[in-house]
């Protein structure tokens, strides 16, 4: 892995911690930094704001959801079945951690 995903993927699983323990709301951008070890404008140059942190996080579950399912080869070809195992997926995904 590239040294700027390394980097990005560190953030995001020290985001994802804190906000289990501290929820979204109280998780501040300071105890990331903390948790991390970088400063506010190092993670700044990867995530703008906290919301870009989330939308990063759910990207990574649904690409893993979806990776899943296309990787299945007896699932019927209805959208409904494929729906409801992605948000089956996502949330063993999300609490395997």
């Amino acid at each position: 892995m590239e040294k700027n995903g390394a980097v990005r993927k560190k953030i995001l699983n020290e985001f994802y911690k804190l906000a289990c323990v501290h929820g979204y709301k109280r998780t501040s951008m300071r105890q990331l930094s903390d948790a991390c070890g970088m400063s506010k404008g190092h993670i700044n140059f990867y995530f703008k704001k906290k919301e870009d942190l989330m939308i990063a996080l759910s990207e990574r579950y649904h690409i893993a959801a979806d990776a899943t399912i296309s990787s299945c080869k007896n699932i019927p070809d209805d959208a409904l079945i494929k729906f409801l195992l992605h948000q089956i997926l996502l949330c063993y995904l999300i609490n395997e951690k």
